[in-house]
């Protein structure tokens, strides 16, 4: 995310970074929290289709836990392999970035001494 946000800010005149600054920044918030929100909803989904049946808690509470607790980690790792899955393509996103090559201004000359 820093590179493009460089690349984005060397592009802006000096009066204008300001801006840039604030809708980078607003930029980068609502991904977090739609990002975090699609985490959580693909946890709770998978945790809830491998969680077992409620009648299992009256005839073994002990496999009612422990199966539980195996829900809640198959749908943690799904998550995690979706988290993986954006961080890769957010890498090979990245490698498309270019940087254009900033024009070299031509040295002044000094006006010459009488």
């Amino acid at each position: 995310m820093m590179p493009s946000g460089t690349l984005g800010m060397q592009s802006l005149t000096p009066d204008l970074i300001s801006h840039g600054s604030a809708g980078n920044n607003m930029v980068r918030q609502i991904g977090a929290s739609i990002g975090t929100a699609l985490l959580v909803s693909v946890m709770q989904n998978v945790s809830d289709n491998a969680a077992p049946s409620t009648a299992l808690l009256r005839t073994n509470p002990h496999a009612y836990v422990t199966q539980v607790h195996q829900a809640f980690m198959t749908g943690t790792h799904a998550a995690l392999l979706v988290a993986a899955g954006i961080g890769v393509v957010g890498i090979i996103a990245g490698l498309f970035l270019k940087t254009e090559a900033k024009p070299k201004q031509a040295p002044v000359a000094e006006p010459a001494k009488d």
